[in-house]
């Protein structure tokens, strides 16, 4: 019930904790001696994004907690369909171990043809 009534707002703190790392270590990158774009800039950019598309989703989920919240409590029942996930699990086992013996695209085929059947709605 936790996690449905404050996921957003802890995903939110997550993401703006792990972009702050990002852009700390990118700053512990060296400094290109050639170019004024270094080893460094990516990480930047990448750590930028994720800082403002998380406070973009704390920003919108504390705006919308009330309601969150009520929809939480008064939530349907628990809709996991674990034969699904099951049947998914077995499929991938089945993929890895005959790979190898019968080849990549004619295990690939009979896997995506079973997953498609495994996901479909009935």
């Amino acid at each position: 019930m936790f996690f449905k009534k404050y996921g957003d707002i802890v995903t939110g703190i997550f993401y703006l904790i792990l972009g702050s790392a990002t852009i700390y270590f990118a700053r512990l990158l060296p400094k290109s001696r050639v170019m004024k774009i270094g080893p460094d800039f990516m990480p930047m950019v990448i750590g930028w994004l994720i800082i403002i598309l998380s406070v973009m989703l704390l920003f919108s989920s504390i705006k919308n907690f009330k309601k969150n919240a009520a929809l939480a409590e008064a939530g349907p029942a628990d809709t996991s369909d674990y034969k699904r996930v099951l049947g998914s699990l077995v499929l991938i086992v089945i993929y890895v171990n005959i790979l190898s013996p019968v080849g990549f695209i004619l295990s690939t085929l009979g896997y995506l043809f079973l997953q498609i059947l495994v996901l479909a709605p009935n």
